[in-house]
């Protein structure tokens, strides 16, 4: 059962959503809803597209910040909210089972030193995609974990992970805020688990796989238009690069710009990107259907003019008096 975030619960779900797909959302919010948690839980949905509006949903809390703070954002606002002992954090592409977060709970509890907590992904066809990997000293990806589920439960990690991924993850509130939360350069999405991960380590906390606790997420099945899912995952591992060889940085507004204009340019800014994003996905969709019913077409007037060509050598006199010839070459081959 959901309680009221205002009386400081367990745990604080936050799902950050653009809430394109609302069948997805829906079935995300009952899938926590139905959880088997014997705490207290509180669901609150930052809802990042201002032109949405969310019926009101029994014991969640829905918020509409007025602009789109992207998945990093709409984590780090959420968590400054209200006060909780974890932070659980929620993707509208994810379904959880009823004893995802009590595995969570009983695992990290018993588990003093590990501050962050993430579940097995198990996608619609049973397999576990990568769920951790790791990073060299110049931030580039070099490696992704990912196990199959076996039947004792036993995982045998190579070598200690560098990063575990955010969906579903279990974090204690005082590493949270230690950390600041996820990097808001990393807008709107992208790598920000793996920062988040690099900089535990540096602060001397430490995060894990589960043993036990999974999640259903069916990647590539969020909101984020593909186009701009891609553009993100290029730019934010640029970003992620250079703070690790600390060549980033980021110029600051200057104080004569009125905070009023940096509010609407802000809104305006932060919400055009999906939809230019959407646009341009759809646009570029439209153009690769095109292309391959050109190329379609191409092929079959190729295929036409060849089977034309064997039909004409087929009449052809030179072809009848060369059959026996090749009958023989045939029988000699096979003997």
């Amino acid at each position: 059962m959901l309680v009221d975030p205002a009386f400081k619960p367990i745990v604080l779900a936050i799902l950050p959503t653009l809430a394109k797909n609302l069948d997805l959302l829906l079935k995300c919010i009952k899938s926590v809803k139905d959880s088997d948690f014997h705490h207290n839980l509180s669901l609150i949905i930052i809802v990042n597209d201002p032109d949405v509006t969310l019926n009101p949903i029994d014991g969640v809390k829905i918020i509409t910040p007025g602009l789109n703070l992207g998945f990093n954002g709409g984590l780090v606002f959420g968590s400054q909210l209200f006060e909780s002992e974890f932070i659980w954090i929620l993707q509208d592409d994810v379904l959880v089972n009823s004893k995802t977060l009590s595995d969570l709970y009983e695992e990290i509890i018993s588990n003093p030193n590990v501050s962050m907590l993430s579940p097995r992904r198990r996608d619609s066809k049973g397999n576990f995609p990568a769920c951790g990997g790791w990073v060299d000293d110049n931030g580039n990806i070099t490696g992704f974990y990912s196990e199959a589920l076996n039947e004792t439960r036993n995982y045998k990690i190579p070598k200690k992970l560098n990063w575990v991924s955010s969906s579903g993850s279990l974090i204690r509130k005082k590493m949270w805020d230690a950390l600041g939360g996820y990097d808001l350069d990393l807008y709107p999405l992208g790598f920000g688990d793996v920062d988040f991960c690099d900089r535990a380590v540096t602060q001397g906390f430490e995060f894990s796989l589960s043993d036990v606790a999974i999640i259903e997420h069916e990647q590539l099945s969020s909101s984020t238009p593909s186009l701009l899912r891609n553009f993100l995952s290029q730019n934010t591992s640029q970003i992620f690069s250079q703070k690790k060889q600390k060549i980033w940085g980021t110029k600051s507004i200057s104080t004569s710009v009125s905070p009023e204009i940096i509010a609407k340019i802000a809104q305006r800014a932060s919400i055009i990107i999906p939809k230019l994003a959407e646009f341009a996905s759809n646009d570029y969709s439209h153009t690769q259907a095109l292309k391959s019913k050109s190329d379609y077409d191409y092929l079959q007037v190729k295929l036409l003019q060849a089977e034309a060509q064997l039909e004409a050598i087929t009449q052809s006199r030179i072809w009848r008096i060369s059959k026996p010839y090749r009958l023989l070459r045939r029988y000699f081959k096979n003997v």
